[in-house]
C-alpha cells in the first residue's frame, strides 16, 4: 500500500474563507499539498513535511479531516488529510520563500466556491465540502491535549530496585526519540505533566528539551497514587484542561482511563465515551484530542477530533 498525507490550509480574508490550492506542474492538476510517506516518519510528520516542501508553509496540524482511498495502477493508496488555519504572517513567509519548481509551480488562495470549480479531482472537492461544513467549529479557539503512555520499559521481573526507578529499554529510548518529531506536528505543548517515575520522565524529556518546556512532575499520575485516590488524579487533569490551553500528559497504562475520563467529563458524556475508547494504548502511543472553546458558560468545550498515533518504530520497521 502507498501511504501519503496532506493538509487543507484555510484562512479568512475580509471574513470570507479561502483555501490553498496548488498547481502541480508534473501532473498539470490542481490539488491540495500532499505526498508520500518517507522512511522513518509517522503519517502526521508526512503531512507537515509535504506541506512545507510544496508550499513553504510552516504550520502545525489542526483537526483531522478524512482519509481518501484510491488506486495508483494496481497499488492501493491511502492519503490522510488534516486541516490547518493559516495566519497572514504564515502566508507572507510562504510567499517570501516559495519559488515555482518542477513539482509545484503555483500557489493559489481561492474562495471556496472558486476552488470547487478549479480542483481536478472529485475527492478533493469532497474534502473541501467537508471542511466547509466544519468551519463553524474550526472558527472557534481550538487547543490540543495529548495523553501519552510511557515508552517500552524494562520488565518488572527484570528490575529489583523499585517501580519508581524502572528505566526504559533501548527500544523504549528509541521510541522516546521518535516521539519528538511526532509531537512537534501539533506544535509546542506549554504544559507537560508526567508521572515522576523514571520511565515516564524519560519518555517526555527528549520532546521537552526540543521545545524548552519545563516538565511538571505529578505524583497523582503514578500507578500507586491513582490506585489509592483516583479522584485526586482526575481533579489534577480537570484543573489543567479546564484552562483551555494545550497540555501533554504522560502516565502509566492503569492511569490512562482516568486521565481520558477526566478530559471527557469536562465536555459531555459522548465525548467521554469517545475518549475512553482510546484508553488501550501500546507503549509510546499517543491520544490527541483537539477541543474547541464554545463561549458557552454551561458547556464551555466541544470535542472536535480524537485519534491515536504511534511514533516511527525502528524495530517494527526492520
Amino acid at each position: 500500500m502507498i501511504v501519503a498525507a496532506g493538509v487543507l490550509c484555510w484562512r479568512r480574508i475580509a471574513g470570507e474563507p479561502y483555501i490553498l490550492v496548488i498547481h502541480r506542474a508534473a501532473h498539470d492538476d490542481y490539488s491540495f499539498p500532499k505526498g508520500k510517506q518517507d522512511p522513518g516518519e509517522s503519517v502526521p510528520e508526512t503531512a507537515i513535511r509535504e506541506l512545507r516542501e510544496e508550499s513553504r508553509i510552516r504550520a502545525t496540524l489542526g483537526p483531522y479531516l478524512d482519509a481518501v482511498h484510491y488506486h495508483v495502477g494496481d497499488k492501493p493508496k491511502v492519503v490522510s488529510y488534516w486541516t490547518a488555519q493559516i495566519s497572514a504572517d504564515q502566508v507572507k513567509d510562504s510567499a517570501k520563500h516559495f519559488s515555482p519548481n518542477h513539482e509545484v509551480d503555483e500557489l493559489l488562495w481561492l474562495p471556496f466556491a472558486e476552488a470547487q470549480r478549479l480542483l481536478t479531482y472529485d475527492f478533493d472537492r469532497e474534502l473541501l465540502t467537508r471542511l466547509e461544513a466544519q468551519l463553524p467549529t474550526l472558527d472557534r479557539p481550538i487547543f490540543t491535549v495529548g495523553v501519552l503512555r510511557h515508552a517500552k520499559a524494562t520488565s518488572r521481573v527484570d528490575w529489583s530496585k523499585g517501580e519508581a526507578s524502572r528505566p526504559l529499554t533501548s527500544h523504549g529510548q528509541s521510541q522516546a526519540k521518535h516521539l519528538t518529531p511526532l509531537l512537534q506536528c501539533w506544535g509546542t505543548f506549554p504544559q507537560i505533566v508526567t508521572s515522576p517515575w523514571q520511565r515516564c520522565l524519560s519518555t517526555v524529556q527528549p520532546y521537552a528539551a526540543s521545545c524548552g518546556t519545563r516538565v511538571r512532575r505529578a505524583a497523582e499520575l503514578t500507578e500507586t497514587d491513582y490506585a489509592a485516590d483516583p479522584e485526586a488524579s482526575e481533579r489534577l487533569v480537570t484543573e489543567i484542561v479546564s484552562q483551555g490551553r494545550p497540555a501533554l500528559f504522560c502516565a502509566h497504562r492503569p492511569v490512562l482511563p482516568g486521565v481520558l475520563s477526566a478530559i471527557g467529563a469536562l465536555i459531555d458524556e459522548p465525548a467521554r465515551a469517545r475518549l475512553l475508547s482510546h484508553a488501550t494504548l501500546a507503549p509510546a502511543e499517543l491520544v490527541v484530542a483537539q477541543i474547541a472553546q464554545t463561549g458557552d458558560a454551561e458547556h464551555p468545550f466541544e470535542l472536535v477530533t480524537v485519534a491515536t498515533y504511534a511514533p516511527f518504530d525502528e524495530e517494527s520497521d526492520s
